[in-house]
């Protein structure tokens, strides 16, 4: 009885101890949670401040940033403003310039009007004047003002064209003796002879002597005619006409060959057979002029 009563009050002791023993266990785990819960609690406050300080700082670094914007927007539009209102200001000035502009050419315009008026007047006044004074209507006048205008600038041209004439012929002679010279310097042994002679046929060696004539008189009287040299030498059934101009030239050659074909040579009939070729050479240059102009397309020359 007293080891059932000794071994329950051991049990009980040894139930104690351990209900104890779990008792201290619990409460230091519970001691170790609400330091843990303390610290996780601290930690999130801590986070939460940081987090506050962080939104804080950035919001004040918007606000600048959204500041400086606004900031320089404003000073943007005050710029533009200040643009446009400058801008406004220059064209009311403009504005009022060409009113003022408008205003002068309205006053000058009725000025010139008055006074195209009064001119006027005074032209009629004038001219009633002048055909009182002249006795002459003003178409009579105008005629003759007309003349007159014409004469003078007739006459003003003819001097004109004179001396644009003179200015001309003084440089195409100069030139003309320049080209001459550098042509007789370079080609006169090859072109003399082609350019100043002609040769004109005879039936035989015979008519040299009746073309010289008695004592050399026909053939004086053909020269002097004609202003160019015969020459009347051995070269056979030939006679050298040689002349600087081709038409007294031309009119040698004619006249020398109509009085070879009709026979009769003597100083007055050479006369007439000159005569005669001279004005049937004018006459064929009359007619190439006229056809040169023809295919030139500028007929009425």
């Amino acid at each position: 009885m007293i080891e059932g009563i000794i071994g329950l009050a051991a049990l009980i002791v040894g139930a104690a101890a351990g209900f104890f023993a779990k008792r201290q266990t619990g409460r230091e785990q519970a001691e170790a949670a609400a330091a843990e819960a303390e610290r996780i609690v601290r930690e999130a406050e801590r986070q939460q401040k940081e987090t506050l300080l962080e939104a804080k700082e950035e919001s004040i670094r918007i606000r600048s940033q959204a500041e400086a914007e606004l900031k320089e927007r404003r000073e943007e539009l005050l710029n533009l403003e200040r643009r446009l209102i400058q801008r406004e200001e220059n064209l009311d000035r403009k504005l009022e310039g060409i009113d003022r502009r408008v205003e002068a050419l309205t006053h000058r315009e009725r000025d010139i009007e008055q006074r195209a008026g009064e001119f006027d007047d005074l032209r009629r006044q004038k001219i009633a004047e002048i055909e009182r004074v002249a006795g002459l209507t003003s178409q009579e006048a105008r005629d003759a003002l007309l003349a007159e205008i014409e004469t003078e600038v007739r006459d003003d041209a003819n001097r004109r064209v004179r001396a644009a004439e003179a200015a001309v012929k003084e440089d195409a002679e100069r030139r003309a003796r320049n080209i001459l010279s550098t042509v007789i310097q370079r080609v006169t042994a090859d072109v003399v002879t082609e350019t100043t002679v002609s040769v004109v046929p005879i039936p035989s060696d015979d008519m040299k002597g009746r073309i010289i004539g008695r004592e050399g008189r026909n053939i004086r009287a053909l020269e002097a005619a004609t202003g160019v040299d015969l020459i009347i030498d051995d070269t056979p059934d030939a006679v050298t006409l040689s002349g600087f101009d081709p038409v007294r030239r031309e009119v040698a050659r004619v006249a020398l060959t109509r009085l070879l074909t009709d026979g009769r040579i003597h100083p007055t009939r050479i006369e007439e057979a000159v005569a005669k070729a001279k004005q049937d050479v004018e006459a064929g240059i009359r007619e190439a002029g006229e056809q040169a102009a023809l295919d030139a397309e500028v007929p009425g020359l």
